[in-house]
């Protein structure tokens, strides 16, 4: 198991959703976001330089959204011209990359004061005047798109050309003249190309410094359209006050109850009963540490995240299915691995187990769950732990239970609309909701039955 999140589970927390609302305009700021990778601990300083980007821009969009707007819509004209920059340096480019090129020239002509007047002070995004570039594919500086070689490119190709014109398409020496032409746009090409390469590297590090700011433009607006905050990097502490899952909230149009945790290093429980919201808990919890180790900011009110090593969330697996493995041993082999990395003094996880050993008989499931949450109590890492099962809280784990059923639920209600989904903070001998036989009742179970059921639990 790679101890981070697999593709299907990144789905399942909200992370692919966040990531698809990313909304880079260029080329070069869509090239960073499909190759994101997480900061690791020795990444701080790097972290912290993006996070403050990301909180200049956003202060500048408070303050002058248009501007962006207007910056944003020039740069997206902006073409992929990083590989023909490159070829220039060692071969010829043709007539066509020549014009990739000069569009991409015009587009920064436009775009350099628009950037200079926003004043962003930006660490580490700057630019570097590329007119004498342009004026190579535009001597006479006309600034007009196409790309063409004049007439007075060299004597030669002048002489050429008035040739062709003068003769008619069947006269042999006409021939002659277009092989002359031909030959000689080659040979202007290919000068272009060799001083076009002097510029290269300058024109390509403007390249990185605009995908860096497309990208820092884009988490910032991502924050903004859904609530992102920036958040406190810690050492071992995970607190997440009132955070947030977008794509759980859009599905519910909105109606998302926020929930609070403080995590540290062991184990934490979470109690409740079964579609009492422990399984989205647990999900938003992983999805912001997951936000925080790729540099974008994270939803909640206010966030203190460690830069985990990994986060090992273990739930339903829509894989097991394909590893030829049952659900449950599916979940073992993961558990072998996550505790094996465990034993690395130096690995800090975010370990999440959603409702862990259900899918075998509960009283050997209720001892694995307490097994496993004294075994990560021991460790470094940060584990986060749902079950409905009982006795598995011990001393020393902070435990969160889920508020549950509202008082004085109607018959038959639909019964999303009476849960309260909010996380409390209770002792560590409190026992797990009983919300079970209460939603047996409303949902008008058989008399009989309810009886026979509450017997049972007394």
């Amino acid at each position: 198991m790679s101890l981070d999140l697999t593709i299907t589970q990144r789905d399942a927390v909200g992370l692919t959703y966040v990531l698809e609302r990313l909304s880079c305009v260029t080329p070069y700021g869509r090239g960073l976001a499909k190759q994101l990778t997480p900061y690791a601990a020795d990444d701080l300083d790097e972290l912290l330089r993006v996070h403050d980007n990301i909180d200049a821009v956003l202060a500048l969009y408070a303050r002058n959204a248009p501007a962006i707007d207007d910056l944003r819509d020039v740069m997206a004209h902006f073409g992929n011209v990083t590989q023909m920059l490159q070829n220039c340096q060692n071969a010829p480019l043709g007539e066509v990359e020549m014009f990739e090129i000069k569009g991409f020239l015009l587009t920064f002509e436009r775009f350099l004061p628009m950037f200079a007047a926003l004043d962003m002070s930006l660490t580490g995004i700057s630019f570097t005047a590329t007119t004498a570039a342009l004026d190579v594919l535009d001597p006479k500086r006309a600034r007009v798109a196409p790309f063409y070689i004049e007439d007075d490119a060299s004597p030669a190709l002048a002489d050429a050309r008035q040739t062709k014109r003068r003769l008619s398409a069947d006269d042999p020496e006409r021939a002659n003249a277009a092989a002359i032409e031909d030959a000689e746009e080659q040979r202007v090409l290919a000068d272009l190309s060799r001083r076009l390469g002097t510029f290269a590297p300058a024109i390509l590090d403007n390249t990185k410094s605009l995908g860096e700011l497309d990208f820092t433009v884009a988490k910032a607006l991502l924050a903004q359209e859904l609530g992102g905050v920036r958040p406190v990097i810690t050492q071992d502490r995970y607190v997440l006050t009132n955070m947030s899952n977008p794509m759980v909230a859009a599905a519910l149009d909105g109606n998302f109850t926020k929930t609070s945790m403080t995590l540290d290093s062991g184990t934490t429980i979470i109690t409740g009963a079964n579609m009492g919201g422990k399984s989205v808990a647990i999900r938003t919890a992983a999805l912001n540490a997951a936000l925080c180790r790729l540099g974008l900011y994270v939803f909640a009110d206010a966030a203190e995240i460690p830069l985990f090593d990994g986060i090992c969330l273990i739930s339903e697996d829509l894989q097991a299915a394909r590893s030829g493995l049952s659900s449950f041993g599916a979940e073992v082999a993961a558990i072998k691995s996550i505790t094996a990395a465990t034993r690395n003094e130096s690995s800090f996880l975010f370990i999440a187990l959603d409702e862990p050993a259900r899918a075998t008989n509960p009283t050997e499931g209720a001892a694995i769950t307490r097994a496993l949450a004294a075994f990560f109590a021991q460790s470094r890492c940060v584990c986060l732990l749902s079950t409905h099962y009982d006795g598995i809280v011990q001393d020393g784990m902070r435990h969160y239970q889920v508020a549950g059923l509202r008082a004085n639920v109607a018959d038959a209600a639909f019964l999303g609309d009476w849960m309260d989904y909010s996380l409390i903070e209770v002792d560590s001998t409190a026992p797990p909701p009983r919300d079970a036989l209460r939603i047996c009742e409303i949902m008008g179970l058989d008399a009989e039955l309810l009886e026979g059921i509450a017997a049972e639990l007394r």
